[in-house]
């Protein structure tokens, strides 16, 4: 089935439509389609899924992808502590369940923010969360859907010795493993030396960054560089930046040459009223598709659903393409935008 929205109803009754159905009052209509070759052959519908997903990871796994959000009331009575999707291209998503079987205890907060990711050397998946400010929680699992085994708390504000410890961000690569946090003035670092049964080692002095802009942050690794993507809450005007280093520990620099720590970063992304979407400002994923482009995911809050029924901030999950120059940047600033998006992310 595919979905466009009621005003290409008419293009669908010329090319064959079999039928039509309003989903959830959304404006959104499932069509079959027979013979065309607009509009989803060749494009995407953003957000690729909602009605929420709030501070998310986006990952690849063995086969597919895998997103895991937090803990939200999506409505009255439909709770989910750390809701897990699956896809096979990033377009669509299926519901899978929760992370975890139950809660975990160590605190009473909430399930905040969430990371996780497949650390190769150990064959396992790896969760990082956050009970609202009671500081960062991990697990693992054999399976990128869970359930996570729970190991309780792994760093907090005063184990590290700062103002705060949130918004994780696990990164591993190669036989290193790295958590990365906002410590209040920053986002900082530190080396992890990773167990399938307990809690990580820190290993090492914890590193800083970026400077107090930068609410959260993702990265990756390309064209030889350590590339950070910078979440920045800034009410409706939240962005992404983006900027790079040749070692994970910094110094990260944006296009002119600035430091992270100074600076917000490059402008990636901002988000525009006029396109649907406000305060596009945490990163999922940044990934890869079968023609080497790179994709990012990432919430936003839509102006004209901008709470769930229960009156919660809501939180769908958007999809853009990045396009970088020959020297590694990216080639344009672009904005969060509903309806359909192009081109389609190659499985």
């Amino acid at each position: 089935m595919k979905k466009i929205i009621a005003p290409v109803i008419i293009l669908a009754i010329i090319f064959g439509m079999i039928s039509c159905t309003d989903v959830q009052g959304d404006g959104m209509y499932e069509v079959l389609w027979e013979g065309s070759s607009v509009p989803e052959d060749s494009s995407y519908w953003n957000p690729v899924w909602e009605p929420d997903l709030s501070f998310p990871v986006v990952f690849e796994a063995a086969v597919g992808y895998y997103a895991i959000g937090s803990d939200k009331e999506w409505t009255e009575g439909l709770i989910n502590t750390a809701p897990v999707l699956s896809s096979s291209d990033l377009m669509s998503w299926r519901l899978r369940g929760e992370a975890f079987e139950e809660k975990p205890d160590w605190s009473d907060g909430k399930i905040s923010t969430v990371s996780a990711g497949f650390a190769k050397t150990k064959g396992t998946y790896f969760i990082f969360y956050t009970l609202e400010d009671a500081g960062i929680g991990m697990g693992a699992s054999k399976a990128p859907q869970g359930p996570y085994t729970d190991f309780g708390l792994l760093i907090n504000s005063n184990s590290v010795g700062l103002s705060a410890c949130n918004n994780p961000f696990f990164f591993a690569f190669g036989s290193r493993a790295y958590i990365f946090y906002q410590g209040g003035d920053g986002m900082y670092g530190q080396e992890l030396l990773l167990s399938k049964t307990e809690l990580a080692t820190l290993k090492g002095d914890k590193f800083k960054i970026t400077g107090a802009a930068i609410n959260s942050l993702n990265m990756t690794r390309l064209f030889d560089y350590y590339y950070l993507f910078g979440g920045i809450d800034d009410g409706d005007a939240g962005r992404i930046t983006i900027g790079r280093a040749l070692e994970i520990t910094g110094p990260f620099m944006d296009q002119e040459g600035n430091s992270m720590l100074d600076e917000e970063g490059t402008l990636l992304l901002r988000a525009n009223s006029e396109n649907g979407f406000v305060a596009a400002n945490y990163i999922g994923g940044i990934l890869q598709d079968s023609n080497d482009d790179i994709w990012i995911t990432y919430q936003a809050t839509d102006i004209d659903k901008p709470t769930l029924s229960t009156g919660d901030d809501r939180y769908p999950l958007l999809l853009s393409k990045i396009e970088f120059n020959e020297n590694g940047w990216p080639t344009r600033v672009f904005e969060a935008k509903a309806g359909w998006n192009n081109p389609k992310f190659a499985k």
